[in-house]
């Protein structure tokens, strides 16, 4: 749960296991009776999301990506208070566990996140993309790729 006024996120429950087929992922999400809410999935999987789609998960759409939209993402979660439910080990590792890339030789880091603990962090980026200001990525326009 979001509350936009406070600039707080609520996470009071999580999902976290690995090499689930879209069938796994659709029976837990009608275990966990969140099958009929608005789900927002990572849009590099089409097909999966396309398929949990046609098995009854009508409202899941691909998360909007475009340039920076990680690190603008995570910036526009930092504006957030994080307040995690005991239950959510996963959540609260990884975020004690996140971090940005050292830049070899110095003591100071890359504005780059890294692919590690991040899991659940994507996720929570996913959950709030709809949040995010539509003018604050760039798409890649088919036009960039001579299309």
């Amino acid at each position: 749960m979001v509350d936009q006024v406070n600039k707080i996120i609520y996470i009071h429950d999580e999902v976290y296991q690995k090499g689930m087929l879209n069938s796994d992922i659709y029976r837990k999400l009608v275990e966990k009776r969140i099958d009929k809410n608005k789900i927002i999935a990572d849009s590099a999987e089409p097909k999966s999301i396309e398929e949990l789609r046609r098995n009854g998960v009508h409202r899941i759409k691909g998360s909007r990506k475009g340039k920076d939209s990680i690190i603008h993402g995570i910036q526009f979660v930092q504006g957030y208070k994080i307040v995690v439910h005991p239950r959510c080990k996963n959540t609260i590792e990884e975020l004690e566990n996140y971090g940005w890339k050292p830049i070899k030789g110095t003591t100071e880091y890359e504005n780059k996140p890294l692919d590690t603990f991040n899991h659940c962090m994507d996720a929570l980026r996913y959950a709030m993309n709809d949040l995010i200001p539509k003018n604050t990525f760039r798409t890649i326009s088919k036009s960039a790729f001579g299309l």
